[in-house]
Order: structure tokens, then C-alpha cells, then sequence
């Protein structure tokens, strides 16, 4: 029940904090862990007035060896604070291309 509990407690600080976003919608994302797709869990999320979407059990679009490069991406962008998406991906961007070729070729 630890989990339904938190998903109640994001619901209310959302709508203590974040007025109107319950009206627009939520859209939770978590992965397939036997706590999130529990018939209690799925029930409170929808009480909640979350909508629940379908997670793959993988995600084919990311090869296994990009795991190599997001380790060192997220060491170079930790303690950066971003204003919105576009200066996130002004700095990937720029962060890509300031690795050597050495780099892609060890990933």
C-alpha cells in the first residue's frame, strides 16, 4: 500500500501546487515493476484521475550501448539548471559535439 499512498500524496501536491495541471491531465510515467501495474496501484492512479499509459517492457529506440554515453553526459550536465527543453538540448547538442571520435568509438 506504501506506493498507492504516494501516489494520493502526488496527487494532492499537485493540485496544492501545481493549480489547474489535475484539469489538463497527468500522465505518470513508471515502468512495469510488479508495485506499479498492481490492480491497487492501477486503481488509484485512475482515482486519482491520472491516465495510465502503457510502458513497453524495453525500449527499442535506445541500443544498450547508450548507456556508455548517458553516464558521461549526466556528469557533465549535473549542477547546470535549465529554463526549458530547447537549452537542454542546445547543451546535449554541444556536449556531443566537443567528444572525439575516440569517445563514440568506445561506446
Amino acid at each position: 500500500m506504501y506506493y498507492e499512498g504516494l501516489i494520493c500524496k502526488l496527487h494532492e501536491v499537485i493540485k496544492e501546487k501545481r493549480r489547474g495541471k489535475l484539469t489538463q491531465g497527468v500522465l505518470p510515467h513508471h515502468d512495469n515493476a510488479p508495485t506499479h501495474t498492481s490492480r491497487v496501484a492501477t486503481a488509484t492512479i485512475h482515482d486519482c484521475g491520472f491516465e495510465l499509459l502503457s510502458h513497453l517492457p524495453y525500449s527499442p529506440d535506445l541500443a544498450p550501448s547508450y548507456f556508455h554515453l548517458f553516464q558521461h553526459l549526466k556528469k557533465s550536465l549535473r549542477g547546470w539548471a535549465f529554463e526549458d527543453d530547447k537549452d537542454i538540448t542546445v547543451a546535449v547538442n554541444e556536449w556531443i559535439e566537443e567528444q572525439d571520435q575516440i569517445f563514440s568509438l568506445n561506446a
